[in-house]
């Protein structure tokens, strides 16, 4: 989810696109399959090294309360 969210805030309409497509798509696909489509390769680290450092800046901003 963040992999796609980061998506559509940095490239706008056309990972929206993407995401729309696949929530289309349903279970017509292996969700992998679904998801490199839509732009997020969850064979790689990189999905998890993005939802980890947007982890790690969320428990930063609830420090500095």
């Amino acid at each position: 989810a963040e992999s796609l969210a980061e998506a559509i805030v940095d490239e706008g309409q056309p990972a929206r696109e993407r995401y729309l497509e696949m929530l289309r798509r349903g279970s017509s696909a292996y969700p992998l399959d679904l998801l490199a489509d839509a732009g997020v390769d969850l064979t790689t680290a990189a999905p998890i090294e993005t939802a980890l450092e947007r982890y790690d800046a969320t428990i930063d901003a609830w420090r500095d309360l």
